[in-house]
């Protein structure tokens, strides 16, 4: 198979799991055409060693049976140090605001430039610009883009979870109002503070067990909006005015318990309603576990992390 504009692959590398799609679009037609769930030893991204090399082994094989190796892919991968700074800038042409994020980034962002990669989204805001910086450390995407070139992955692009996540949402780009979300899969959820398009912060709550972990959930979430605070007062003493819930079949018991208990709308939000399956597994299976990995695929452009 070769694949052209109207075919793309997303990857999934999580903290012990790796998911992989191809995706088929036409127009507003969108298709999963293969999936591959891969297992792998965790920490498999934190060395060189035979965990890396067995799961780098065993995605360089999905790529071939997907045709796709050698072939430029979207990779979203689970960086849970991320650095985030946002800060607001006057009205001024798009060219202009080029040239001041040159300065003004290294100025806002106080990290060694040795160690941290930085990059940022400038997002129209009040007639002026508010600009969101994320900085990873070097050496985490080093790692993750060495083994990329281990799986035979010769050119990619790397995407964060939050991003990833924030972009499979229905008209996400036109929220303007301050909205917790909870992006859920089978063992995390990721919480992220959005203010339209602008991350405030994001965590992650690993959850082994859904019926004991909603509780935990729910603390964790109060923690993210307001250190420690309700859900009354987040960025700018701004409320929630409601809490997004993504995923799989798990979404909308866990909206349901938590509108209650936090008093917080929330909407399930299914960001594959319009996507098809046609393999053979559960595509309640894909949503679920498959979730970023279609998020980096169906991604069209935004923020990256350049490797």
């Amino acid at each position: 198979m070769i694949l052209g504009k109207r075919l793309r692959v997303g990857i999934h590398l999580d903290r012990d799991r790796m998911f992989a799609v191809l995706m088929r679009f036409r127009g507003r037609f969108k298709e999963v055409v293969q999936h591959a769930e891969l297992p792998a030893a965790d920490g498999y991204l934190e060395g060189d060693g035979r965990p890396a090399e067995e799961a780098a082994a065993r995605l360089a094989e999905v790529m071939e049976q997907f045709g796709a190796k050698g072939t430029p892919v979207d990779v979203v991968a689970h960086v849970p140090s991320l650095l985030i700074r946002t800060f607001d800038l006057p009205a001024m042409s798009e060219r202009e605001l080029g040239k001041a994020l040159v300065y003004e980034v290294p100025r806002r962002v106080v990290l060694p430039a040795e160690e941290f990669l930085s990059d940022c989204v400038p997002v129209q805001k009040d007639g002026g610009w508010t600009v969101i910086a994320v900085s990873v450390h070097k050496a985490v995407v080093e790692r993750i883009r060495k083994f990329t070139l281990m799986a035979g992955i010769r050119r990619c692009r790397l995407d964060i979870e939050p991003f990833a996540a924030w972009r499979v949402v229905p008209g996400g780009d036109r929220l303007s109002e301050t909205y917790l979300m909870a992006a859920v899969t089978e063992s995390q959820a990721m919480i992220c503070v959005w203010e339209g398009r602008v991350l405030h912060r994001a965590r992650y709550v690993r959850v082994e067990d859904w019926d004991v972990g909603r509780s935990e959930l729910l603390e964790q979430m109060r923690l993210t909006w307001q250190y420690g605070g309700s859900f009354s007062g987040g960025p700018e003493g701004a409320p929630a005015s409601s809490i997004v819930v993504l995923g799989g079949r798990r979404a909308a018991e866990v909206a349901h318990f938590l509108e209650e208990a936090a008093g917080v709308r929330a909407i399930v939000v299914d960001p594959t309603a319009q996507v098809v399956c046609r393999t053979s597994d559960s595509f309640h299976r894909v949503k679920e576990a498959g979730l970023f990995a279609m998020g980096a695929a169906l991604s069209r452009g935004g923020f990256r992390v350049a490797t």
